[in-house]
């Protein structure tokens, strides 16, 4: 490829942790400028990971000379620049997660791992009945959620309950505070999740 590609092609494979794009780009530029912008580069992968393993300038006599290589094995590479880019791109915060539901598949898969997943079917629940509250409705999420003993019983606070017990008017606010509880719980165990989803592997 044209010097002039470098930069825009290496974005094509995964970097191994030893490679540093502003250096690189630099010693191509170097190289293209002393050869007035003549010449090509060429870039070595290993197929089955598709990291980048080395850089080499193409020389008139059809030779290569090494601008750059990596020393990791690309399986490796790989499994660190995976983990790299699902910390930079992944949720914060759980609320940033159930705002955006960037994550939010993992997270079910995460719960159900840990035996949480009546508190996210509670969250997703109470949602849907905030879009359309009326009693049946109210009464239906009680019976799944809330009583000692129910299919999906989610652990709040008696006096949350007696507060829920209490509403009979199918508010739209009923389930609210219950709500924020089960949040704020899930929320103190985000670093351990975001832990898990940093090292699964990308799909």
């Amino acid at each position: 490829m044209r010097f002039d590609e470098f930069d825009q092609r290496i974005l094509q494979y995964w970097m191994p942790a030893d490679f540093d794009p502003a250096t690189v780009s630099g010693e191509v530029a170097a190289i293209a400028e002393g050869w007035n912008g003549q010449g090509f580069v060429r870039l070595q992968f290993d197929d089955e990971t598709l990291v980048l393993t080395q850089v080499d300038h193409r020389l008139e006599s059809g030779a290569y000379q090494e601008v750059w290589a990596t020393g990791m094995d690309p399986a490796t590479a790989l499994a660190a620049a995976q983990q790299a880019a699902r910390a930079a791109t992944g949720p914060q915060t759980f609320l940033d997660m159930w705002q955006t539901y960037n994550g939010w598949d993992e997270y079910l898969v995460y719960a159900g791992e840990r035996y949480l997943t009546e508190n996210t079917s509670f969250l997703v629940a109470v949602e849907a009945y905030r879009q359309a509250p009326s009693v049946p409705a109210q009464l239906e999420l009680y019976a799944r959620f809330i009583p000692e003993g129910s299919p999906e019983q989610v652990n709040i606070d008696s006096s949350e309950v007696a507060a829920i017990e209490a509403r009979a008017d199918g508010g739209g606010d009923v389930f609210d505070a219950a709500q924020h509880t089960i949040m704020q719980m899930l929320s103190g165990d985000f670093a351990n999740f975001q832990k898990w989803y940093v090292a699964r592997p990308v799909a």
